[in-house]
């Protein structure tokens, strides 16, 4: 990764992934996501949280799913604008975090666990200045599931096997897929789903 940390949230506040193309991106990953989520059995009214939500197409899913205790963090105020205007009775439930993962970790107000937390191509791009935020998103769940490309390069993106992180952090990994064609994008690199659990 050829940029700082702070280079790396100046990009994602103003670019990352257009927030009104990715409203309108297939959602056959989004509903990869749900149905990992519907496998461990989580109540409608269990918290769910992702971390780079972008316009909130994963919550949407889940929201049509019946899960309505949703909350999204981006960094970008596009995105949530957006969000509005796309899904506008999910806006209107949804909690939400405009800051990066990094202040998220830090706010005091995050003292409650959340029932699942979730990325999607999100901590790919977070710095390795930043590689403590890895130990507060393990402790502020009880399931974790990330959707990554662990094996890409770039200069925005950093190679990491989650694997290794979060069972290094006392999580269990209890579920490993690949996406296959649903997240091929502009990307030939794998992404890779893991769901994870406290032991």
């Amino acid at each position: 990764m050829k940029f700082t940390r702070e280079e790396c949230h100046e990009i994602w506040k103003t670019y990352g992934a257009s927030p009104e193309s990715y409203a309108k991106t297939s959602i056959e990953r989004s509903n990869v996501l749900v149905g990992l989520i519907e496998e461990l059995i989580i109540s409608p009214g269990a918290s769910i949280l992702e971390l780079g939500c972008n316009v909130g197409r994963n919550l949407e899913c889940l929201y049509q799913a019946g899960y309505k205790n949703l909350i999204g963090l981006d960094i970008s105020t596009e995105a949530f604008e957006q969000m509005a205007k796309s899904y506008p009775k999910l806006f209107s439930i949804c909690h939400t975090y405009k800051c990066s993962i990094e202040h998220w970790s830090k706010l005091p107000d995050r003292t409650l666990v959340e029932d699942v937390i979730f990325t999607m191509a999100t901590l790919m791009h977070l710095h390795p200045d930043s590689e403590w935020v890895f130990e507060k998103i393990a402790e502020r769940c009880i399931y974790l599931i990330t959707i990554e490309a662990e094996t890409q390069n770039t200069s925005n993106t950093v190679p990491r096997n989650y694997k290794d992180v979060f069972e290094s952090l006392g999580m269990v990994q209890i579920k490993e897929q690949s996406m296959g064609d649903t997240m091929k994008h502009k990307t030939v690199e794998p992404y890779i789903a893991r769901v994870f659990k406290h032991g």
